[in-house]
């Protein structure tokens, strides 16, 4: 049980240190800010175009595919990293397990 509540409380601070990575790209780099703007250009044109609801449905199903695709790449991505990273600090004796007690 004490496993489990690690694990939930490790999930629950990774989430957040990913939410707040990417509060800080959306703000700091400059291509991102440039693709925010252009998405949400592109949204209110997509709006007003004046095509059969069916016709939008299945693009908005593809748009939201999509996205959700490369929401779960990055996230992936990020375990990834974390995962060599601490790898990586333990072949260089840097973080050693803790001692059981």
């Amino acid at each position: 049980m004490e496993k489990l509540l690690v694990k939930v409380l490790l999930n629950n601070k990774i989430e957040k240190m990913m939410q707040e990575s990417r509060e800080r790209m959306n703000t700091a780099d400059e291509y991102l800010r440039q693709d925010n703007a252009d998405l949400e250009e592109l949204e209110r044109r997509y709006e007003n175009l004046n095509i059969h609801s069916g016709m939008k449905r299945i693009i908005e199903d593809y748009m939201a595919c999509m996205r959700s695709h490369e929401e779960r790449v990055s996230e992936l991505s990020y375990y990834s990293g974390i995962v060599d990273d601490i790898k990586l600090m333990k072949s260089m004796g840097v973080l050693v397990a803790p001692q059981k007690l």
